[in-house]
């Protein structure tokens, strides 16, 4: 009967170890993760149809990021705001639109062209880098 109380013991604290360091572990590539992503303003001048929160945010078709809120700052004027990762070449020529994906209608924001020499793209009032959509 002690025998049996102490492997399940021992199975117990194992079990624990190993689920605290998996968990140690996805909680620090979620911590690096979030810390190599960069905050981007993409304004659409008329309608985002489609766009929601959580959407894509694709450059040359690979997704980069998502789209972390969508405001209305006029009547005819929307702001998204998304998360791309830190090493995506966006440039101030870089072209700016929503793709529709699959037979849902989902839109995505879509990040096309740029040159390599082209200055980075102009900041807004609060430091965050954006750009206007097509």
């Amino acid at each position: 009967m002690r025998a049996r109380a102490s492997n399940l013991m021992i199975g117990t604290l194992t079990l624990a170890l190993i689920g605290g360091a998996l968990g140690g572990w996805l909680g620090y590539q979620k911590f690096i993760s979030a810390k190599q992503k960069t905050a981007f303003r993409v304004i659409f001048e008329g309608s985002a149809s489609g766009l929601r929160k959580g959407g894509s945010v694709n450059f040359a078709g690979i997704r980069v990021g998502e789209v972390v809120s969508l405001k209305l700052d006029h009547p005819r004027r929307v702001v998204a705001l998304a998360m791309i990762d830190g090493n995506t070449p966006v440039k101030s020529d870089t072209q700016v639109g929503l793709e529709f994906q699959g037979l849902t209608g989902i839109a995505a924001i879509s990040f096309t062209g740029g040159s390599d020499d082209a200055p980075p793209p102009r900041k807004g009032a609060d430091g965050i880098p954006e750009l206007t959509a097509d």
